[in-house]
């Protein structure tokens, strides 16, 4: 009895190891089974057909890679071939496009300034964390610092020109101002450009007593190059202008004037300002209002610091942006040897501030504001 095979009419028929009959071969090639799911070709020796590896799955053995069958599945068309290796190439579309949206992710900046400054510079180039970066394409034979903030958000971005001690010991923001102003100026891509932000802002740079375009001073990055340690730098007050000054080299001498002016140092107006205090007393949980009152509290003797002068104790606080501006609270010692908060008329600074971050409303204290107009 012969079986009849649509691949292959021609094919005597075959059986099987228990004489029932062969399944058909499978619709790419005429096969012998060895199970429901395995396909073995007819035209290979017996010796080199394989058994059946794995429930879907037939590769043949002792074959050249390039030459070996691709996986057929059970119902033997490729249409399941072609659905799961869609499905595949579509998840993997899918993680690449995903994983591209996590690199690119766009870079928050603390101000509008930053911002602007911040695109500029090459994404490949900018660190994401506090840095003194290179960025040849961009600055040549300069580093570059970025700071972050808690938030991640970019608080300074400018020409390395001072070390975070110098900082500190001279004027922090007027330092920052400095370094970012240097690296806007150095940004600009033609002499025209340069010459009306140093207009605008009513800057002033000179060199060994030349200004900027006169002979012996064509260019701020050669000048910024030239400034190699050991350098002399002082920063002067002049009426409403401050004046950066660098001593470097044997006699070379470089000024940068500019105004004193908050909008142009901290790089925001006023209403960007406010917007900004208010975000960062309110909107990103650091005020330091404490809900606690003068009951119940525990003060450690630690954690304050003793004013001699005064005899009260001082609980340092957050400073926001300027260090009188700070959420301190002020003790003083009872005769049980408790700390108390101050609430005195002679302390009439220290007992406003108690009042108002330590809610002292609900306590029945008052306070009298009396405005004395003087007579020049």
């Amino acid at each position: 009895m012969t079986a009849k095979v649509r691949t292959n009419p021609t094919a005597p028929a075959r059986r099987g190891i228990l004489g029932r009959k062969a399944p058909p071969s499978p619709p790419f090639g005429g096969g012998v089974g060895r199970s429901p799911d395995c396909f073995v070709p007819t035209n290979l020796p017996k010796q080199n057909q394989s058994m059946c590896r794995f429930p879907d799955c037939f590769v043949p053995r002792n074959l050249p890679k390039q030459n070996q069958s691709m996986c057929r599945f059970r119902n033997g068309s490729n249409d399941a071939s072609r659905f799961r290796l869609l499905r595949l190439f579509g998840m993997m579309l899918i993680m690449l496009f995903a994983g591209n949206l996590s690199f690119t992710r766009a870079q928050s900046y603390y101000s509008v300034k930053l911002e602007a400054l911040g695109s500029e510079i090459p994404a490949d180039c900018l660190p994401s964390a506090d840095s003194i970066f290179e960025c040849p394409d961009l600055v040549k034979h300069k580093s570059i610092v970025v700071s972050y903030n808690d938030l991640q958000e970019i608080s300074h971005l400018g020409i390395s020109l001072f070390s975070a001690e110098t900082k500190e010991l001279i004027n922090l923001p007027v330092c920052n101002f400095i370094e970012r102003m240097m690296l806007e100026l150095v940004l600009e891509t033609s002499v025209d450009d340069f010459n009306h932000l140093l207009d605008r802002l009513k800057l002033d740079l000179q060199k060994n007593g030349s200004q900027f375009g006169e002979p012996g001073f064509m260019s701020l990055s050669d000048v910024l190059d030239e400034i190699q340690h050991p350098v002399q730098f002082s920063l002067l007050r002049e009426d409403d202008k401050f004046a950066a000054v660098w001593k470097y080299k044997a006699d070379d001498q470089f000024v940068f004037t500019f105004p004193a002016s908050r909008e142009l140092i901290l790089g925001t107006d006023k209403k960007e300002s406010d917007e900004l205090l208010n975000k960062m007393l309110f909107e990103n949980g650091r005020i330091c209002v404490e809900n606690n009152t003068l009951s119940g509290e525990l003060i450690r003797e630690a954690d304050l610091s003793y004013n001699q002068e005064k005899d009260i104790f001082t609980r340092k606080g957050v400073e926001f942006l300027l260090a009188i501006v700070n959420s301190s609270t002020y003790y003083q010692k009872s005769d049980e040897n408790a700390f108390e908060l101050v609430f005195s008329k002679d302390f009439p600074a220290e007992s406003f501030t108690n009042l108002v971050l330590k809610n002292m409303a609900d306590m029945n204290h008052n306070l009298h504001v009396t405005h004395i107009r003087t007579l020049s």
